[in-house]
């Protein structure tokens, strides 16, 4: 069993829960959030993904899981999610 639900599983737990209020998001946010995260960490290098996204996201509580993970690790997650997700297809 995955560790990640699939989008079509998390679009029908919306759906099940009434809870589904938008349509798909659209695609082209990830090119613009992408070159701001760029120019952003471009000049903060020592930060890890985690801390700029702790710290653009400022949640109510807080994220050590997200704040301290390392980049490797995280690179890691993605491509094994990367990984998982073409596996299915």
């Amino acid at each position: 069993m995955s560790r990640f639900p699939s989008r079509g599983d998390l679009w029908r737990a919306q759906v099940n829960a009434g809870t589904l209020s938008q349509p798909m998001r659209d695609a082209e946010r990830i090119d613009r959030v992408i070159a701001v995260l760029r120019r952003v960490w471009e000049q903060q290098p020592d930060l890890r993904l985690g801390q700029l996204v702790v710290i653009a996201a400022r949640p109510e509580q807080p994220c050590p899981e997200v704040f301290h993970v390392e980049d490797d690790a995280l690179l890691q997650g993605l491509l094994d999610y990367e990984r998982q997700r073409s596996s299915r297809q």
